[in-house]
């Protein structure tokens, strides 16, 4: 309902086109009122007769008289506020709104609630108590429901959400039109104020604007400087960048609701002080004690210093400080530290630090993985899994600080029982101690070597869920020791006994051979070098075969010990090509074209050496195997079987099982990795496998597709078509100088991409996206014969690539820099309009999912055949050389597309808001932490409200956002009003689009450029001749005619004073 206005005033409104049988055409009238009424659906205007009348001015002959005016609108959802049961569609009903309209004139009466006090009132205001928190986010429904609901946000449910007729989303109601809402208002207190009504929605004595985060200087528990220039209730500072809403603890209840938000177990009213507009921060950090585990800045959590009434926190000293707020007390026992009769001082003679690697702490107990559990009752201190007896602690006074004698495996002055790293290989020992790669990724997400805080550890300081049974102090996996000399992995520089220093398996450097890290430093204190520490060492499984290098005895498979290849140190392996990678991770370690197995002979333990010259044959590129004066294969060992299968490779006919037969892959090695193509499972090394692309010849060009970098001709790469994403400008894998022994480099996979799902794939389709548009067309390639194929084919190589394309397309356009290339991506300019659409214009996508109808492939090369036959180049209707699909003006107007399809624009970039994605991490900003100022647990910079990972509900493009909350929930990249996703409302239906002179051309295809008609003002659209900016006139226009025989009559008139003037002459 709309507010009556309380003064007078003139205000212009643009009235709508009149309906039929309208006395009215289309005028700008004066209204004497004070606000901006909304949309009329009426026939005509009167005068209300009222105790505050409007006027209406009498313009061009129209008298101000009529039918009633119908109704404002004031939510903009098609419904008047006479039949809307929520005017501002906040999801709260208007009688919960205290709304009054006694007259049903769609004008709230002054008796309507309001409770700020703004002149908005509640059932129009979308922050009636002004907190800086939207009614929506405080009403009825969940977070994530409200970032479904409102995705822009501005505290509206967004206006293509279906309301049905009495004006509620029906989203929210029992069943559309019921009247029922799903879930009651929130009174979280229970203090008969509804939370979008209170100040202090959970009673902790913390106003509600301070806990979302927000400054509250005159204490009123309202925003200050309030300024609301669209009359909306909500203050334009927080419309444009909303408040944070903390979830200090990460328990899906934001701390304004939450009566312990930091969840120390002592409740916020206890922690909050007397001021509810600046909460007690006892240690100055500009965070309330509300929202820290460690108020006073210890290194003491709270939980550990409150005691047993949290409601009277213990003071140990009796100074009427707490101890959680005392950082001059001690918890749990006496604040006599160094046992001399009085408070403080220092255990260990005034020395600066302790020597538990904590700085500024004599005074205190320390708690050295920060769990809550103090050192001293703590029998894991750095949370790495490995126990303190483990790692060899010692602390003979119980001080919770270790000795001097406790063992220090890498001499870095950190205890191993203080040490993430004990045996400083760059490998932390979360990692080598006991626990399996599943394990730690659950426990360790962000890989710092520590079991993450939020995991229970039990009074015990052992993770609950790595011992037998909470606080039993056991755990029933043992420590690993790979090479089984007696020492653990995690303080052995060789775990698996190799003669290769872990840290060289690991991927790191060793350069003073010592088998640690070079130049370590350790800012800290943690034991881990902070180079390490930033950027992880890659730990290389060379072989995929779940065990990392580094515990591995054969790293590259090939049946030759890593202890054999390695002929060189410790900290050197053995490089017998000087490619850069030891010997042994290549499959040919001599780069001779002849594999390792093959060359090394029957025992692997006494590798075959021919010319006699101490280099094994697998290492000795000099080694030639001749027939006559041909270099041939050897003979491989009977016993070699390379795929696996059970049948040795003398008697297999596929040797590597890729379903290709060896007679036709030959001896060949078409990628020259080193892997003759018989054993190689990728022969063109372009990431997928031959089995997937097989021994046909999808393009005809004599090169089977196993070869073919370019199997569909349509001069891009397989590798970068079937989703690879470090290619080289050879169309290889960039990772292609290191295989396995099945001649797979790293990237390489079964998998590959079909965007369209026609059963062809992407690399094999000449219409990845069946968009109707060639992929050719769609990274800029021209195609003069419209086959979808690269024009006058040549392949000097043999390698499957035109070569005047080689190298060209390293990479796949990405117009709108979604991530999603335009060959697959359905709106490619992210202008809301489909690239089908764009190009092919009305009718051409009755479904409206942005492809083909009634998609049908007889021959299998991903092309409609009907579309097949019409391939022309792509439409740009304006001429500007940018073509509809990619252009976000198409019709050179000077307006956008979006804006003349009627979508939203509210950063006026001409392209969807819905997929706005501000850094380009490829997360829209509506779901991007980064800009909700949401929480974001494990760090993936997904919203976690949004996050598939803690959010129950489906992920159909598997980008980590629940479908709910995705504005593209199909990953295609067409999202928007009129898009295909399920919750679009356009979903199966034809998009009709605004089409202001109903020609049957949307008013985005039809601008400038579009007829270049010349036309006057009796016929056009200005005074005098114009270029007609809404299509061409229907008529002749009566003015050209006056026009042309008032020139000729002009140039007649000329001709004869010229005469005159001659003859007088």
């Amino acid at each position: 309902m709309m507010k009556k206005p309380s003064h007078s005033g003139l205000k212009n409104l643009r009235v709508p086109e009149p309906t039929t049988g309208s006395a009215l055409t289309r005028s700008t009238l004066t209204l004497a009122i004070g606000l901006v009424l909304g949309s009329f659906s009426a026939v005509g205007i009167a005068a209300e007769d009222d105790t505050n009348p409007f006027t209406l001015n009498e313009i061009a002959g129209v008298a101000a008289q009529g039918s009633a005016v119908n109704g404002p609108d004031s939510d903009g959802d098609g419904i008047r506020n006479q039949d809307d049961l929520d005017d501002d569609n906040d999801g709260i009903l208007d009688s919960d709104e205290g709304a009054v309209d006694n007259d049903g004139d769609g004008f709230l009466d002054g008796s309507s609630v309001d409770t700020d006090n703004d002149g908005a009132p509640d059932a129009l205001d979308l922050d009636s108590d002004n907190d800086g928190i939207l009614d929506n986010m405080e009403a009825r429904l969940s977070r994530d429901s409200v970032t479904a609901l409102d995705r822009v946000p501005n505290g509206a449910i967004d206006i293509n959400i279906p309301v049905g007729q009495n004006g509620i989303a029906d989203e929210i109601e029992t069943s559309p039109d019921s009247g029922q809402m799903k879930f009651s208002l929130p009174d979280t207190d229970q203090d008969g104020i509804a939370d979008f009504r209170d100040l202090d929605s959970d009673n902790d004595g913390i106003f509600d604007l301070i806990e979302a985060g927000g400054v509250d200087s005159d204490t009123d528990g309202r925003l200050d400087g309030f300024y609301d220039e669209d009359g909306k209730g909500v203050d334009d500072t927080v419309q444009s960048t909303a408040l944070p809403l903390f979830d200090t603890d990460g328990d899906s209840i934001l701390d304004f609701r939450d009566l312990d938000s930091d969840g120390d177990t002592i409740p916020d009213q206890v922690e909050a002080g007397s001021n509810p507009s600046a909460p007690r921060d006892t240690d100055g950090d500009g965070a309330g004690d509300y929202r820290e585990s460690d108020s006073d800045g210890d290194g003491i959590g709270d939980r550990q210093e409150v005691g047993d009434d949290v409601q009277s926190p213990a003071d140990t000293d009796g100074d009427g400080i707490p101890d959680y707020r005392d950082s001059a007390s001690v918890s749990g026992g006496s604040t006599d530290g160094n046992s001399d009769g009085s408070a403080g001082g220092d255990t260990n003679g005034g020395d600066t630090n302790d020597g538990d690697q904590l700085a500024a702490n004599d005074d205190v107990h320390p708690d050295r993985d920060a769990d809550g559990i103090v050192n001293q009752d703590d029998l894991d201190d750095d949370n790495d899994s490995i126990l303190d007896t483990e790692e060899g602690i010692i602390d003979a006074n119980g001080d919770g600080v270790a000795d001097a004698n406790s063992r220090d495996s890498d001499g870095d002055g950190t205890p191993d029982g203080y040490d993430l790293d004990s045996d400083n290989d760059g490998i932390l020992d979360l990692i080598e101690g006991r626990l399996d790669a599943a394990t730690i990724a659950t426990l360790d997400p962000v890989d710092i070597g520590a079991i993450d805080i939020r995991i229970n550890v039990g009074a015990n300081g052992i993770a609950n869920v790595i011992e037998s049974s909470d606080d039993s102090g056991t755990i029933s996996q043992p420590l690993f020791d790979t090479d089984g000399d007696g020492t653990p992995d995690y303080m052995d520089i060789d775990s698996d006994g190799d003669g290769i220093f872990d840290l060289v398996e690991a991927g790191g450097v060793d350069a003073d051979g010592d088998g640690r890290i070079d130049g370590f430093v350790d800012e800290d204190d943690k034991g881990v070098d902070d180079a390490v520490q930033a950027s992880a060492l890659p730990r290389f499984d060379t072989d995929q075969d779940g065990q990392p290098d580094y515990r591995d005895v054969d790293s590259d498979a090939d049946g030759i010990p890593d202890s054999v290849e390695n002929t060189g140190s410790a900290s050197n392996p053995t490089d017998s090509d000087g490619d850069g990678a030891g010997d042994y991770r290549e499959q040919d370690s001599d780069n001779d074209g002849v594999s390792d197995a093959e060359e090394v002979g029957p025992d692997t333990a006494q590798p075959v050496d021919t010319n006699g010259d101490g280099t094994a044959d697998f290492q000795d590129s000099s080694v030639q195997f001749t027939d006559g004066s041909t270099p041939v294969e050897p003979e491989p060992s009977p016993s070699a079987d390379h795929d696996g299968d059970g049948q040795p490779d003398s008697q297999d006919t596929d040797d590597d099982n890729d379903g290709i037969s060896d007679l036709v892959e030959g001896s060949a090695d078409s990628d020259s990795d080193g892997v003759i193509d018989r054993l190689d499972r990728d022969s063109d090394n372009d990431g997928v496998l031959d089995a997937v692309e097989t021994g046909r010849d999808t393009d005809s060009d004599g090169i089977p597709d196993y070869r073919d970098l370019d199997s569909d001709n349509d001069g891009l790469f397989d590798s970068l078509e079937a989703g690879r994403t470090a290619v080289s400008a050879s169309g290889r894998l960039a990772s292609s100088a290191q295989v396995d022994q099945f001649g797979l480099a790293q990237g390489s996979g079964e998998s590959v991409l079909d965007t369209d799902q026609d059963g062809v794939a992407d690399m094999l389709d000449l219409d990845s996206d069946n968009d109707g548009l060639t992929d050719m067309q769609e990274v800029g390639l021209v195609d003069a014969n419209a086959d979808g194929r690269v024009d006058e084919f040549t392949d000097s190589n043999g390698d499957g690539v035109d070569d005047s394309l080689a190298n060209d397309v390293l990479t796949l356009r990405d117009t709108d820099m979604d991530r999603i290339p335009d060959v697959r991506d359905l709106d490619s300019d992210q202008d809301g309009l489909s690239d089908r659409f764009e190009n092919w214009g009305t009718g051409s996508d009755q479904d409206n999912d942005g492809r083909v109808d009634n998609f049908v492939d007889a021959n299998g090369d991903g092309l409609d055949d009907v579309q097949a036959g019409d391939l022309s180049a792509p439409a740009d209707i304006d001429g500007d050389g940018i073509p509809n699909f990619i252009d976000l003006d198409s019709d050179g107007d000077g307006i956008s597309d979006l804006s003349e399809a009627g979508g939203e624009d509210v950063n006026q970039d001409s392209r969807n808001d819905q997929l706005t994605d501000t850094d380009g991490d490829g997360i829209p900003d509506v779901n991007d932490v980064d800009s909700t100022g949401g929480n974001d647990v494990d760090n993936d910079s997904i919203d976690d409200s949004m996050d598939a990972d803690f959010v129950t509900g489906a992920d159909t493009d598997g980008d980590g956002v629940v479908d709910s909350s995705d504005p593209d929930s199909d990953g295609n990249g067409f999202a928007g009003p009129f898009a295909d996703d399920s919750q679009s409302p356009s979903q199966g239906v034809p998009v009709d689009l605004p089409d202001a002179d109903g020609n049957g051309v949307p008013d985005v295809q039809q601008g400038l450029a579009s007829n270049g008609v010349i036309e006057t003002g009796l016929g056009g659209s200005g005074f005098g001749c114009s270029i007609a900016t809404g299509g061409e006139s229907t008529g002749t226009d009566p003015l050209l005619p006056l026009l042309f025989g008032g020139s000729i009559m002009m140039l007649i008139a000329r001709l004869r004073r010229r005469k005159e003037t001659g003859s007088r002459s």
